[in-house]
């Protein structure tokens, strides 16, 4: 076979697929994703599971054991893939969020924050 009866193709590799404006230098890290959590009094509890409750009961996902106005089965976050609702449990003092207290499930979003008694808490998504 002759050289000038080769087709020449041209090689595309990931790096010429994606574009010299999208490659990404070396200097460049990649973005690290948030771990979302609840933050109390400077603690991170990680919100990994389909429902984390918070009370004051040690068996709660988030135990708040020095808080006696809030009740052993205080409030629950739940997380529907990547939308939480906090949602109060009929507790005795009530959970308030942006200065109201919660009567029906209320959706969260990053840097919310909201009180059980004297216990400040801030979302972290």
């Amino acid at each position: 076979m002759d050289n000038s009866q080769v087709s020449k193709t041209r090689i595309l590799t990931p790096r010429a697929l994606m574009g010299k404006d999208r490659v990404l230098k070396k200097t460049d890290t990649p973005p690290v994703p948030v771990q979302p959590a609840l933050i109390v009094d400077g603690t991170e509890y990680p919100l990994n599971k389909h429902i984390t409750t918070i009370g004051r009961h040690i068996q709660n996902d988030v135990p708040l054991p020095n808080q006696a106005a809030a009740s052993r089965f205080h409030c629950r976050v739940v997380r529907f893939k990547n939308i939480y609702i906090l949602q109060d449990l009929n507790s005795t003092n009530g959970t308030m969020h942006k200065d109201e207290p919660i009567t029906t499930p209320t959706h969260l979003q990053n840097g919310d924050e909201f009180y059980i008694a004297d216990t400040h808490i801030v979302v972290k998504l």
